[in-house]
């Protein structure tokens, strides 16, 4: 899971996971403070809520010292002040828990939450969090250790046995002030952000599936979410996605019948908007999709890079099917100054 959707998925307060094709990586933390911990190395972030300002250093595994470190520049309404990193390596102290008399199997998830923030030891990882599968975040965070380690089958029965259990989810993290945040990749393009442990819970095993290339039975799996919880909207997103992804009529329609009443405000939302708009073009109704796409790009500060470049870009073919040549050539102008090499818009515009 690469969840390439570049926008995270919460899961529980203060961690996240992004998961991509190299694996996944996983982030520790608190609003203002937050160590990512991925392939490369580690990344530590801090900075004050709200303020504009940051402080970023980043370690490569085996380097042991500091290849980069960037500090933000205060705005005219940012403090300056001196930012006190959160102390997760003591949070996350064997010692320390053995000290106050931990149950071994939240000592187990903590022990395995460490070998990933310190040294991004996912085999070490999944070595304590299958001692500490009896609990619901125990068993989710093996499943996620067992999906970077390509650990398919272990991972399913970790994310089924946190979905029974889901109830007592984020209960160890809750107690210890940190928890994970998941990415999920759906589509080549853009990535799926949970904001729950629940949701992770429901959602990876059957996009597993898709992983896997069982698409009938993901398919199936997040319209069956959908009967059950037709307020989920991650889920309806990553259909719309996997949906789009198929390239047939019935799978569009689908879409733009999914899709109907979506929250233009929240981020989901706003993606699956665009999976709309395009989905609409691909059924000839340029006007429905262009108006659908100038709707999302009339707030596009609020959209992130990928999704507001991938916006302007259809909106750019919806004006060509709708024969207006000059709005069209005008939108890959402005795309082309932004992101020279995006998709074929050099050639568009005749300039290869």
């Amino acid at each position: 899971m690469a969840f390439r959707l570049w926008r995270r998925m919460k899961i529980a307060p203060g961690v996240t996971m992004n998961i991509s094709k190299s694996g996944p990586s996983f982030s520790f933390g608190r609003r203002g403070a937050r160590v990512s911990v991925g392939r490369r190395g580690r990344r530590t972030t801090l900075g004050i809520p709200g303020s504009g300002l940051s402080y970023t250093t980043a370690t490569s595994w085996g380097s042991g010292t500091n290849q980069k470190t960037r500090q933000a520049k205060p705005t005219a309404r940012s403090p300056s002040a001196a930012v006190e990193p959160v102390p997760l390596q003591e949070r996350m102290s064997a010692g320390l828990w053995k000290r106050i008399g931990l149950p071994p199997k939240e000592l187990a998830v903590l022990k395995g939450c460490r070998h990933i923030a310190e040294s991004g030891d996912y085999k070490n990882a999944l070595v304590e969090l299958r001692k500490a599968r009896g609990l619901a975040d125990g068993a989710l965070m093996a499943g996620l250790a067992a999906l970077r380690l390509g650990e398919f089958r272990e991972a399913e029965k970790c994310f089924r046995r946190a979905v029974k259990k889901s109830k007592e989810l984020d209960s160890c993290f809750d107690r210890h002030g940190f928890g994970p945040v998941v990415t999920l990749p759906v589509s080549p393009e853009f990535s799926v952000e949970l904001h729950c442990t629940t949701a992770v819970a429901l959602l990876a095993p059957v996009m597993l599936e898709w992983y896997r290339g069982n698409i009938e039975d993901a398919l199936e799996g997040l319209r069956g979410i959908l009967e059950r919880l037709p307020t989920f909207e991650e889920a309806r997103l990553c259909l719309c996605l996997l949906l789009d992804e198929l390239h047939a009529e019935p799978a569009t329609r689908e879409i733009v019948d999914l899709s109907n009443d979506t929250d233009p405000e929240s981020d989901t939302g706003k993606l699956i908007l665009f999976v709309r708009a395009r989905a609409l073009l691909k059924l000839g109704l340029a006007t429905a999709a262009r108006q659908t796409l100038t709707s999302l790009l009339r707030k596009e500060k609020q959209l992130n890079e990928p999704l507001r470049l991938a916006a302007r870009y259809e909106r750019a073919l919806a004006y060509e099917e709708e024969g207006r040549s000059s709005q069209s050539r005008r939108e890959l102008e402005r795309l082309f100054t932004e992101a020279p090499s995006y998709k074929d818009v050099i050639e568009r515009l005749g300039l290869d």
